[in-house]
């Protein structure tokens, strides 16, 4: 965890701490935006390495937010380029939709996603049973 509040950390700082802690996983969760209308939950990947961890981790996202299937995407983001152990970046909604940011603002979607992405780092760490 690279922080429990809302405090800013630059991209390449998370990255570092990552790295430097020698982490097995990086998770990186966020609410997007668009400019036009789109809902849905997508998650990233940069390298080959961490593609099964996007596809673990895009099935569980999806389960807890409930909402539409937006797909798993190869991009090169800093935060995925920087790290050195499998690494995703989870888009869970869209804080620019309405009825998106509506439910990811309550405790419920809050709670039922987290527990989502607790059981998919679980089942792509082998910790499932």
């Amino acid at each position: 965890l690279s922080r429990e509040d809302d405090t800013f950390i630059s991209l390449d700082d998370r990255a570092a701490y990552a790295n430097q802690i020698g982490a097995d996983l990086f998770v990186s969760i966020h609410g997007n935006t668009y400019e036009k209308p789109v809902s849905g939950t997508e998650t990233y990947y940069w390298d080959e390495s961490s593609y099964k961890l996007a596809e673990v981790m895009h099935r569980y996202a999806l389960e807890g937010t409930g909402l539409p299937d937006r797909n798993i995407r190869r991009t090169e983001f800093r935060v995925l380029v920087n790290t050195k152990m499998p690494s995703v970046l989870l888009e869970l909604g869209y804080l620019s939709n309405a009825h998106d940011e509506e439910k990811m603002l309550t405790d419920a979607f809050q709670e039922r996603t987290a527990e989502s992405i607790v059981r998919g780092i679980k089942v792509y760490l082998g910790l499932d049973a």
